[in-house]
């Protein structure tokens, strides 16, 4: 089902099958209702062919719906929503976020019409600084889509990202890590292949288990990559601040705003918040616990005391904070994993640094009261020596670390939470969080003890070696 609008600054009657740029995007939200519509303009502004964007119905917003026929008129570009129903025997996600990345990828070959030859899917987050005709047209050389890989330029970031190793590594061999931010489809080629059919059939297997496709979106067609290929773009076609470094930005054809490059095209708002005196009252904040609840503050002095929130089931969540002025706009993006249950009365978020990869991965134990306490480890030097660096390496030394802990002081494994952290030379944090609310003596007891051992130097090497 589909809804059909627009507006054309060009003569009409044309009876040839007109050259269209067609773009596909999501959004959710009028935090990303407002970035889609500045990726639109961005898009708008570097090309003369006519354009043509398609939405996915299913989650924007009355207002957008309203609005977007007279954005259309003025700006002389044509629009249709879009909409499909998710099959009834593809296994459900019930996450929102998770939703909108299967719709990314898995219903490419049924959510647009036959006539439409190529599609070019565009994150909301976007800046586009080419004419995206040059991708379209650009060849793929027999693959149903292309993708842009991650970036290897940013050195820093050398032993964070996580496709050089493990499941990653063997399974793609010789071929890149994509990142799903920007992508071309050959619509034809996509349906003569069945590509969709295979990407549904896979994702179905592999979907059963939760710790599968963390990033649905991504993980699925680079897992599939040696049934349906992927033509990997040229790297200028994707620039991000994380992996790529800061003199590749200079050629980049659009740019990642996950993490905000201030150098936008010439005519949009710079991106980033400058927070000078006496601006936090007029600028908002705008936080996306990822179980469909958000929450916008008018001020930045209405949340001094911190953000709280009750999640009502343990999961992975994806929490975004965005926060906008006149002068712009910035944003963070974090995963955070609710490991328990919550009483309602006495809730409350306190995330803990994992590691790092192409986001912050968070631990999270959800039913703390008002006070807990931490303590840092360090280990011998030897250890580093072993590190690869890699988040299964960091929780496998978490795991032993936290079994080591429990046997010398004898404090319920349930209230324990170890985090080795990301980086040499390899450190380590030990959380421990309170049976009930009110403090007790058996808890200060408990806190002594754990004290009187890591005072002690007590060395888990023996275990961690083994």
């Amino acid at each position: 089902m589909s809804i059909t609008g627009g507006g054309s600054k060009r003569d009409g009657g044309e009876k040839k099958k007109e050259d269209i740029l067609n773009i596909f995007s999501v959004a959710s939200g009028h935090l990303y209702e407002r970035f889609l519509r500045i990726m639109m303009l961005s898009v708008l502004r570097h090309t003369n062919t006519p354009v043509k964007f398609w939405f996915l119905k299913n989650y924007l917003s009355p207002s957008f719906k309203e609005t977007i026929s007279h954005m259309a008129k003025s700006y002389g570009f044509q629009y249709e929503l879009v909409q499909y129903k998710w099959p009834r025997w593809l296994h459900q996600q019930t996450e929102k976020q998770r939703i909108i990345w299967g719709y990314k990828i898995l219903f490419l070959d049924v959510l647009f019409p036959l006539a439409v030859d190529k599609i070019i899917f565009v994150d909301a987050d976007q800046i586009v600084r080419a004419d995206l005709k040059e991708l379209r047209d650009l060849d793929l050389e027999g693959a149903p889509y292309g993708y842009t890989p991650f970036c290897d330029s940013r050195k820093e970031m050398d032993g964070y990202r996580f496709w050089k190793s493990g499941y990653w590594a063997s399974h793609l061999g010789q071929r890149k890590y994509h990142i799903s931010a920007l992508y071309v489809v050959d619509l034809k080629k996509f349906r003569k292949i069945a590509a969709g059919d295979r990407l549904r059939g896979q994702y179905q297997a592999l979907s059963q288990d939760p710790n599968s496709l963390s990033n649905l979106d991504q993980d699925l067609p680079n897992n599939m990559i040696h049934q349906v290929a992927i033509k990997s773009l040229p790297q200028e076609w994707l620039w991000c601040e994380t992996w790529c470094d800061d003199a590749s930005k200079v050629t980049a054809k659009t740019i990642d705003l996950l993490l905000l490059s201030d150098s936008l095209p010439e005519g949009l708002e710079s991106a980033g918040v400058k927070l000078e005196m006496g601006l936090g009252s007029m600028t908002s904040i705008t936080v996306d616990f990822g179980d469909g609840t958000a929450i916008s503050y008018v001020n930045i002095s209405s949340i001094d005391d911190g953000v709280k929130h009750i999640y009502n089931k343990v999961g992975i969540y994806q929490v975004s904070a965005t926060a906008i002025n006149h002068l712009g706009f910035d944003r963070v993006l974090l995963y955070l994993h609710v490991s328990s249950s919550c009483d309602p009365q006495w809730s409350n978020l306190l995330p803990f640094l994992q590691g790092g990869e192409s986001h912050c991965y968070l631990k999270c134990f959800s039913c703390i009261s008002d006070y807990f306490r931490s303590h840092p480890l360090v280990f011998s030097s030897n250890l580093d020596e072993l590190n690869p660096g890699v988040t299964e390496w960091r929780e496998d030394i978490g795991r032993v670390v936290k079994t080591c802990i429990v046997k010398v002081t004898g404090i319920s494994e349930d209230q324990l939470l170890v985090t080795v952290l990301a980086g040499l030379p390899t450190t380590a944090e030990v959380f421990i969080v309170p049976e009930r609310r009110s403090r007790d003596r058996a808890m200060d007891e408990k806190w002594a003890h754990l004290d009187q051992v890591l005072s002690q130097q007590i060395i888990f090497g023996a275990a961690i070696h083994q």
